[in-house]
């Protein structure tokens, strides 16, 4: 069996699900995306990313396409550099540095295959100031996406970053497999005073859903803080099960920031796994 020390670029290799936060800025940031790695240090794939507008409360959703490099180092330890370039629909164009680790990997006799790995941005976000970490997940190289790709029902906790005072919520969401959604979560609010905490049940009887061939997708729902309330999506963990990538986890952000200021993000399990 392959033995610690062995990584090298090859290990990094196929189709890998991105997520990302950037924390303790000015506002808060996050991206989903899907990276399709050589095996060679090449990168490409795709990323949409939620930043900040002209204003405060203001967001824009942009889409974008991603291409670099990556060299895992010497050591084999599961330590490497990365050059990345973000090219976005409006003409923004960000390069940046960034260190990474492998912090997961299946073996087999002859290679070690990296499921899971941190990335660690070297330089502060220009459109936020903040910290970006990224997450990237290994899917398999079988089967595809579709709708059939999210059915079943899946549950987590989500967190709203950076508001003017902290929001959680947990609940389910059950997916019918064609488009269609239905949902109810509690979340816990501020109160009327400082420190006063309010818990909000939401039900979302009727949402709908979409999912890309990419992995990425959204959700609508409504909801009395914001009717037509819109998640990005991304598929983050998934089994291969009549041809189908089906989604065993995924995270997903909110379009617009919470009535605190908030940016609500959360990375959601499938209750039951397949």
């Amino acid at each position: 069996m392959v033995k610690s020390g062995a990584f090298s670029n090859a290990s990094i290799r196929g189709l890998y699900a991105l997520t990302s936060l950037a924390e303790r800025g000015r506002v808060p940031g996050a991206s989903i995306g899907m990276l399709r790695f050589e095996g060679q240090g090449n990168i490409s794939g795709q990323i949409i990313t939620n930043m900040p507008g002209r204003t405060y409360q203001e967001r824009q959703v942009q889409e974008g396409s991603v291409e670099g490099t990556l060299t895992v180092d010497e050591s084999g330890l599961g330590f490497g550099r990365a050059e990345i370039v973000y090219r976005y629909g409006d003409g923004i164009v960000l390069t940046t540095a960034a260190r990474f680790m492998i912090n997961q990997a299946e073996t087999s006799s002859t290679e070690a295959m990296a499921q899971s790995l941190t990335v660690m941005q070297e330089g502060l976000d220009p459109a936020t100031g903040g910290l970006v970490t990224t997450f990237l997940t290994r899917l398999p190289d079988e089967g595809v996406f579709g709708l059939e790709s999210l059915r079943g029902t899946y549950s987590g906790v989500g967190f709203a970053y950076g508001g003017l005072s902290p929001v959680s919520g947990t609940g389910y969401i059950t997916f019918d497999g064609q488009g269609g959604t239905n949902a109810s979560n509690v979340q816990n609010f501020p109160g009327a005073n400082f420190g006063e905490r309010v818990f909000v049940t939401f039900d979302t009887p009727a949402g709908q859903y979409t999912i890309g061939e990419n992995g990425i997708g959204t959700i609508t729902s409504a909801q009395e803080y914001e009717v037509g309330a819109v998640a990005d999506l991304v598929v983050t963990r998934a089994k291969v099960i009549g041809g189908v990538k089906v989604a065993q986890e995924y995270f997903w952000f909110l379009r617009d920031l919470l009535p605190t200021g908030g940016l609500a993000t959360s990375r959601i399990s499938k209750q039951f796994p397949d």
